[in-house]
């Protein structure tokens, strides 16, 4: 989660050309995972199945929080801008983006 909540600051902070990260907007996790794996041997090392898989175990946890933040998964309406997620019961779900919101 450490990597992913860093990830998403840097892909926040980018997106939404800001100085610092605006907590409750939704990434897109593509947009994540390519920040992720830069460099090529990082893409050959942790492939994109590894972090859907990693992904699919995440949204299978009912505690989405980290070090005072909540992760929220955004769906698709376009499966085809989606990453799909497989659970430990073979359901497949498509995501599309990351929101974390600072908790209060």
């Amino acid at each position: 989660m450490k990597e992913l909540f860093d990830a998403y600051q840097i892909q926040n902070k980018l997106t939404f050309r800001t100085k610092d990260a605006i907590w409750g907007k939704a990434v897109k996790l593509i947009e994540i995972y390519n920040l992720m794996t830069l460099k090529r041997t990082t893409k050959q090392e942790y492939p994109k199945q590894f972090y859907q898989y990693e992904l699919g175990l995440l949204k299978e946890n009912l505690n989405l929080s980290f070090n005072g933040y909540r992760f929220e998964f955004g769906f698709a309406k376009d499966i085809s801008k989606a990453i799909a997620i497989i659970d430990s019961k073979g359901k497949v779900s498509h995501v599309s983006s990351l929101t974390i919101y600072k908790e209060v």
